[in-house]
Protein backbone atom coordinates (compact mmCIF):
# COMPACT_ATOMS: atom_id res chain seq x y z
CA UNK A 1 0.00 0.00 0.00
CA UNK A 2 1.31 3.12 -0.92
CA UNK A 3 -0.59 6.45 0.64
CA UNK A 4 -1.02 9.33 -1.54
CA UNK A 5 -3.51 12.08 0.18
CA UNK A 6 -5.12 12.43 3.55
CA UNK A 7 -7.94 14.86 4.04
CA UNK A 8 -9.03 15.54 6.97
CA UNK A 9 -12.16 18.24 8.14
CA UNK A 10 -12.34 19.12 11.33
CA UNK A 11 -10.85 16.54 12.61
CA UNK A 12 -8.96 17.03 15.86
CA UNK A 13 -6.23 19.51 16.58
CA UNK A 14 -5.78 18.82 12.48
CA UNK A 15 -8.43 21.12 11.86
CA UNK A 16 -8.82 21.11 8.01
CA UNK A 17 -6.18 20.63 5.82
CA UNK A 18 -4.25 18.56 2.95
CA UNK A 19 -1.49 16.30 3.25
CA UNK A 20 0.00 14.35 0.56
CA UNK A 21 2.50 12.04 0.46
CA UNK A 22 5.40 10.95 -1.69
CA UNK A 23 6.32 7.04 -2.81
CA UNK A 24 8.58 5.53 0.16
CA UNK A 25 10.03 7.38 3.19
CA UNK A 26 7.85 10.30 4.90
CA UNK A 27 8.69 12.36 7.67
CA UNK A 28 6.76 14.39 9.94
CA UNK A 29 8.62 17.53 11.82
CA UNK A 30 7.01 19.48 14.42
CA UNK A 31 7.27 20.65 17.75
CA UNK A 32 5.30 18.62 20.77
CA UNK A 33 1.40 18.86 20.31
CA UNK A 34 1.36 20.00 16.97
CA UNK A 35 -0.52 17.13 15.32
CA UNK A 36 2.33 14.64 14.32
CA UNK A 37 0.67 11.73 16.04
CA UNK A 38 -3.09 13.07 15.34
CA UNK A 39 -2.00 12.80 11.74
CA UNK A 40 -1.17 9.12 11.90
CA UNK A 41 -4.63 8.70 14.37
CA UNK A 42 -6.39 10.05 10.90
CA UNK A 43 -4.56 7.48 8.94
CA UNK A 44 -5.73 4.61 10.99
CA UNK A 45 -9.29 6.31 11.50
CA UNK A 46 -9.88 6.31 7.61
CA UNK A 47 -8.45 2.70 7.41
CA UNK A 48 -9.90 1.34 10.51
CA UNK A 49 -12.88 3.39 11.45
CA UNK A 50 -13.39 6.15 14.21
CA UNK A 51 -13.50 4.05 17.16
CA UNK A 52 -9.48 3.38 16.79
CA UNK A 53 -9.42 6.99 17.67
CA UNK A 54 -8.31 7.31 21.35
CA UNK A 55 -10.65 9.09 23.93
CA UNK A 56 -14.40 9.43 23.58
CA UNK A 57 -15.72 10.14 20.18
CA UNK A 58 -17.52 13.07 20.97
CA UNK A 59 -14.12 14.19 21.06
CA UNK A 60 -12.52 13.59 17.80
CA UNK A 61 -14.17 16.81 16.15
CA UNK A 62 -12.24 19.69 16.32
CA UNK A 63 -13.17 22.10 18.88
CA UNK A 64 -16.10 23.68 18.65
CA UNK A 65 -17.45 21.51 16.13
CA UNK A 66 -20.38 18.64 15.59
CA UNK A 67 -19.08 17.07 13.16
CA UNK A 68 -15.69 15.57 11.33
CA UNK A 69 -14.51 13.62 8.18
CA UNK A 70 -11.26 12.22 7.03
CA UNK A 71 -10.27 10.96 3.62
CA UNK A 72 -7.56 8.76 2.53
CA UNK A 73 -6.09 8.03 -0.98
CA UNK A 74 -3.83 5.11 -1.57
CA UNK A 75 -2.44 2.71 -4.02
CA UNK A 76 -2.69 -1.07 -3.67
CA UNK A 77 -2.21 -3.65 -6.42
CA UNK A 78 -1.82 -0.71 -9.12
CA UNK A 79 -5.41 0.68 -8.07
CA UNK A 80 -5.92 3.53 -6.02
CA UNK A 81 -8.87 3.70 -3.71
CA UNK A 82 -10.61 6.52 -1.46
CA UNK A 83 -12.03 5.65 1.87
CA UNK A 84 -13.93 8.79 3.25
CA UNK A 85 -15.28 8.14 6.99
CA UNK A 86 -17.31 10.69 9.27
CA UNK A 87 -18.59 10.02 12.68
CA UNK A 88 -21.37 7.89 11.36
CA UNK A 89 -21.02 6.92 7.84
CA UNK A 90 -17.81 5.60 6.01
CA UNK A 91 -17.62 5.16 2.03
CA UNK A 92 -14.68 2.84 0.13
CA UNK A 93 -14.33 3.68 -3.82
CA UNK A 94 -12.12 2.25 -6.05
CA UNK A 95 -10.24 4.28 -8.99
CA UNK A 96 -13.02 4.97 -11.10
CA UNK A 97 -15.11 6.17 -8.39
CA UNK A 98 -17.22 2.96 -8.02
CA UNK A 99 -18.13 2.13 -4.53
CA UNK A 100 -16.13 -0.95 -2.98
CA UNK A 101 -18.20 -1.17 -0.15
CA UNK A 102 -20.22 0.99 2.17
CA UNK A 103 -20.82 1.64 6.05
CA UNK A 104 -18.64 0.96 8.71
CA UNK A 105 -18.49 -2.62 9.31
CA UNK A 106 -18.54 -3.03 5.67
CA UNK A 107 -15.41 -0.85 4.72
CA UNK A 108 -13.40 -1.96 7.74
CA UNK A 109 -13.78 -5.41 6.25
CA UNK A 110 -12.85 -4.64 2.85
CA UNK A 111 -9.79 -2.80 3.80
CA UNK A 112 -8.36 -5.57 5.99
CA UNK A 113 -9.27 -7.95 3.54
CA UNK A 114 -7.51 -5.79 0.49
CA UNK A 115 -4.69 -5.09 2.54
CA UNK A 116 -4.78 -8.95 4.53
CA UNK A 117 -4.07 -7.34 8.10
CA UNK A 118 -6.58 -5.82 10.54
CA UNK A 119 -6.43 -2.62 13.14
CA UNK A 120 -4.32 -4.83 16.18
CA UNK A 121 -1.67 -5.96 13.64
CA UNK A 122 -1.96 -2.52 11.97
CA UNK A 123 -0.50 -1.31 15.59
CA UNK A 124 1.93 -4.13 16.25
CA UNK A 125 3.65 -3.83 12.85
CA UNK A 126 3.13 -0.61 10.94
CA UNK A 127 2.23 1.71 13.70
CA UNK A 128 3.84 2.52 17.11
CA UNK A 129 2.51 5.10 19.70
CA UNK A 130 4.93 7.00 21.41
CA UNK A 131 6.50 5.03 24.23
CA UNK A 132 5.02 1.51 22.57
CA UNK A 133 7.92 0.91 20.23
CA UNK A 134 8.56 -2.38 22.63
CA UNK A 135 5.10 -3.66 22.14
CA UNK A 136 6.41 -5.94 19.47
CA UNK A 137 9.18 -7.37 21.86
CA UNK A 138 6.31 -7.87 23.98
CA UNK A 139 3.93 -9.34 22.18
CA UNK A 140 5.56 -13.18 23.06
CA UNK A 141 8.81 -15.02 20.59
CA UNK A 142 5.57 -17.52 19.42
CA UNK A 143 2.57 -15.51 18.70
CA UNK A 144 5.58 -13.25 16.66
CA UNK A 145 6.96 -15.67 14.83
CA UNK A 146 3.40 -16.54 13.69
CA UNK A 147 2.57 -13.29 12.76
CA UNK A 148 6.28 -12.71 10.88
CA UNK A 149 5.03 -16.03 8.61
CA UNK A 150 1.61 -14.97 8.03
CA UNK A 151 2.92 -11.59 6.39
CA UNK A 152 5.88 -12.94 4.82
CA UNK A 153 3.76 -15.51 3.34
CA UNK A 154 4.98 -18.49 5.28
CA UNK A 155 2.36 -20.12 6.23
CA UNK A 156 1.11 -20.90 2.33
CA UNK A 157 4.96 -22.23 1.81
CA UNK A 158 4.31 -24.48 4.83
CA UNK A 159 0.83 -25.34 3.53
CA UNK A 160 2.48 -25.87 -0.08
CA UNK A 161 5.28 -28.28 1.59
CA UNK A 162 2.71 -30.51 3.49
CA UNK A 163 0.40 -31.05 0.05
CA UNK A 164 3.27 -32.15 -1.58
CA UNK A 165 4.69 -34.26 1.32
CA UNK A 166 0.96 -35.77 1.10
CA UNK A 167 1.03 -36.46 -2.80
CA UNK A 168 4.20 -38.25 -2.42
CA UNK A 169 2.49 -40.24 0.24
CA UNK A 170 -0.43 -41.07 -1.64
CA UNK A 171 1.57 -41.69 -4.53
CA UNK A 172 3.54 -44.32 -2.50
CA UNK A 173 0.09 -45.82 -2.11
CA UNK A 174 -0.53 -46.28 -5.57
CA UNK A 175 2.40 -47.74 -6.59
CA UNK A 176 1.96 -50.17 -3.74
CA UNK A 177 -1.04 -50.90 -4.89
CA UNK A 178 -0.61 -51.50 -8.14
CA UNK A 179 -0.34 -55.69 -6.64
CA UNK A 180 -4.01 -54.98 -5.86
CA UNK A 181 -6.08 -53.59 -9.05
CA UNK A 182 -9.44 -53.02 -7.10
CA UNK A 183 -7.93 -50.47 -4.88
CA UNK A 184 -5.85 -49.02 -7.80
CA UNK A 185 -8.86 -46.17 -9.12
CA UNK A 186 -9.93 -45.01 -5.30
CA UNK A 187 -5.76 -44.29 -5.10
CA UNK A 188 -5.97 -42.52 -8.23
CA UNK A 189 -8.78 -40.22 -7.30
CA UNK A 190 -7.02 -39.63 -4.19
CA UNK A 191 -3.91 -38.55 -6.09
CA UNK A 192 -6.35 -36.53 -8.70
CA UNK A 193 -7.52 -34.20 -5.40
CA UNK A 194 -4.01 -33.40 -3.98
CA UNK A 195 -2.55 -32.74 -7.01
CA UNK A 196 -5.66 -30.24 -7.64
CA UNK A 197 -5.00 -29.04 -3.69
CA UNK A 198 -1.12 -28.40 -5.08
CA UNK A 199 -1.78 -26.49 -8.27
CA UNK A 200 -4.11 -24.12 -5.89
CA UNK A 201 -1.26 -23.87 -3.37
CA UNK A 202 1.22 -22.78 -5.95
CA UNK A 203 -0.89 -20.67 -7.36
CA UNK A 204 -1.50 -19.09 -4.39
CA UNK A 205 1.94 -18.62 -2.94
CA UNK A 206 2.99 -17.09 -6.56
CA UNK A 207 0.69 -13.97 -5.90
CA UNK A 208 2.00 -13.28 -2.78
CA UNK A 209 5.44 -13.52 -3.59
CA UNK A 210 4.63 -11.39 -6.63
CA UNK A 211 3.46 -8.59 -3.93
Amino acid sequence: MILTKLTTSNFKKLGTRELYFSEGLNILCGENAKGKSTVLDAIEAALFGMSTVPGKKEHIPTWGQTSCEVSLTFLHDKTQYTVVRSLSSSTLYSNDNKVVANGNSAVTLAISELLGLGVKDFNLFIKSRQGETAGILNFGATELTRKVEEFGGIAKLDELIRASRSSAAVSKQVIDSLSNPQNLAEMLSSVDAIRKDIAEKTAELKRLLEQ
